[in-house]
């Protein structure tokens, strides 16, 4: 759970600062009956019988961090073309790179996004519950 407030039961907010630079950090997301109700809801599922998130936050280089997890997922979508009940299992790798932002923007000018998207700006804060929210949705 989180300690900021304002935040969903699922959210599992860890503060970069208080990481060890020589510690893996285990991570483990497995939400109740009525939080996989909500996010079932918010991602128009019919259901969302299971979900969990297992995996491993640990150091990258001098200042980063690496997260490899697994998500696992059993869920119901309604068929786009009868509408009756699609069952699937979803079993998929998550890998994120969180890596300092040391380059320095121009307000207004033009960036081209990085070619590999497991790479994700290192802030204060590492939302795990949003990146299992957001990889469950384009799984």
């Amino acid at each position: 759970m989180t300690d900021i407030p304002d935040q969903p039961e699922w959210a599992h907010i860890i503060r970069v600062a208080t990481l060890l630079p020589n510690q893996v950090e285990a991570i483990e997301l497995v939400p109740d009956a009525p939080a996989r109700q909500i996010i079932g809801r918010d991602l128009d599922l019919l259901s969302l019988r299971k979900l969990r998130f297992l995996g491993e936050l640990s150091p990258l280089g001098d200042r980063g961090w690496l997260l490899k997890a697994k998500l696992g997922a059993t869920i119901s979508q309604a068929c786009v073309v009868t509408g009756d009940p699609v069952p699937a299992r979803i079993d998929v790798p998550v890998i994120r790179h969180f890596l300092p932002d040391d380059t320095e923007y121009e307000v207004g000018g033009e960036t081209e996004m990085p070619a590999d998207d497991s790479v994700e700006p290192l802030g204060e804060t590492i939302d795990i519950g949003a990146i299992m929210l957001e990889s469950l949705s384009l799984a």
